[in-house]
């Protein structure tokens, strides 16, 4: 009796895998060869994660194994492969403009270098002078990292 009690939840999850909203993943031998490449060399964890996700799932892999195996919830693996599906392995990257952008930048060089040659025994005046011409604040910590780096270009 009991294993009639079994039957039907194993015909019900056949159906279901059969039946439900499943789509399979059918890549050619160049996007095959393109997604392992990006998976093994990549520059980025999260984008070699992201290609592993879609060589797993063309591989057949259910995305709840695939978002077990990569860290990242099924909603995000299935999101992955939309991207994938509609742009291709380019949309898989990471895009530009994330993060905190930098509140010195090589814009800011010339500026810099002007202001300590005015004043080239006192840090905190020449930050003081650069932020009333600039128009920005920055901690004493950021700038001095900020003149390092300049030390370093010019060294080099």
């Amino acid at each position: 009796m009991a294993r009639f009690c079994n039957i039907p939840s194993v015909l019900t999850k056949i159906m279901k895998d059969t039946m439900g909203k499943t789509k399979t993943l059918i890549l050619n031998e160049a996007e095959h060869t393109a997604l392992e490449n990006a998976y093994r060399f990549g520059s980025c964890h999260r984008f070699r994660m992201r290609c592993k996700a879609v060589l797993m799932r063309a591989d057949g892999v259910p995305v709840p194994e695939i978002s077990t195996f990569v860290g990242y919830i099924p909603v995000v693996i299935y999101r992955w492969l939309k991207r994938y599906r509609e742009q291709g392995l380019d949309d898989l990257r990471e895009k530009g403009g994330r993060g905190v952008k930098p509140l010195m930048d090589s814009s800011d060089r010339t500026t810099v270098e002007e202001v300590i040659r005015k004043q080239p025994m006192s840090v905190k005046t020449a930050k003081v002078e650069w932020e009333e011409s600039s128009g920005k604040k920055v901690s004493d910590q950021t700038f001095r990292r900020f003149l390092a780096a300049l030390t370093q270009d010019i060294s080099v």
